[in-house]
């Protein structure tokens, strides 16, 4: 079946050399091989993350997906530009700015492999936007109060986050896009550790991240299907 042929292109690429990459996708994809995020959030090597995340969207499209393949592509750059934004802080390393980063160095890939511009500005808006929810935050969570970089997750202020990007990014309409990207969100988290630790004390889990993704998702969806003038996405 189709999973199967996903099942053995995965397989092909996570045991290509860094040489075969450079080859097909430039030295720019050829950079994520083998290199360390080290941070407590990866348990992978950065390809490998990526890969795991490929491997997650097949998971998660089954029949729900409207744009598997983009979405499969998505995954695949989702992170190219981390060795290029990464810095030193407090002994790890972290990756400010790299989802737009990453839109903007895979859009010139993506031209040069063919893609149409439709497409590239789908796969680009996937990517771009892959870490929008990271510093939401569940309601009934008493953990992080105090964070004022952190947002409860709401209705309100999905709806609100939502309509801004979508009417200053896409310049054509497509039902369900956020929906589309949620998925990206949760093949991301995924593939992240199970459990993070700072200086030896628990402070965030797989399971945490998936449980608030699923929350806005859940969210999304409603948006998507409401009735009410006032929480219609478009």
């Amino acid at each position: 079946g189709l999973g199967d042929v996903y099942k053995r292109q995965l397989l092909y690429w996570s045991t290509a050399s860094k040489e075969l990459i450079s080859l097909f996708l430039g030295k720019k994809a050829a950079d994520m091989v083998g290199f360390d995020q080290r941070s407590p959030h990866h348990c992978y090597t950065l390809f490998e993350h990526c890969i795991h995340t490929v491997d997650h969207i097949n998971s998660e499209a089954n029949n729900v997906m409207t744009d598997a393949d983009l979405l499969r592509v998505a995954a695949f750059f989702h992170d190219i530009a981390k060795p290029q934004v990464a810095f030193e802080k407090n002994g790890r390393l972290v990756f400010y700015g790299h989802a737009h980063k990453s839109a903007d160095m895979a859009e010139g890939l993506l031209i040069n492999l063919g893609f149409d511009t439709e497409e590239i500005s789908l796969i680009c808006f996937f990517i771009k936007h892959h870490d929008d929810f990271i510093s939401y935050e569940l309601p009934d969570e008493v953990r992080n109060k105090n964070n004022n970089s952190l947002a409860e997750i709401t209705k309100e202020r999905i709806l609100k986050h939502i309509r801004a990007k979508s009417n200053n990014e896409l310049n054509y309409p497509k039902k369900n896009i956020w929906n589309d990207l949620m998925l990206l969100c949760l093949a991301d988290a995924s593939s992240q550790a199970e459990e993070v630790y700072m200086n030896g004390i628990l402070t965030d889990s797989k399971q945490h991240k998936l449980r608030k993704m699923k929350k806005i998702q859940d969210i999304i969806c409603l948006l998507y299907t409401s009735d009410a003038a006032d929480d219609r996405i478009s």
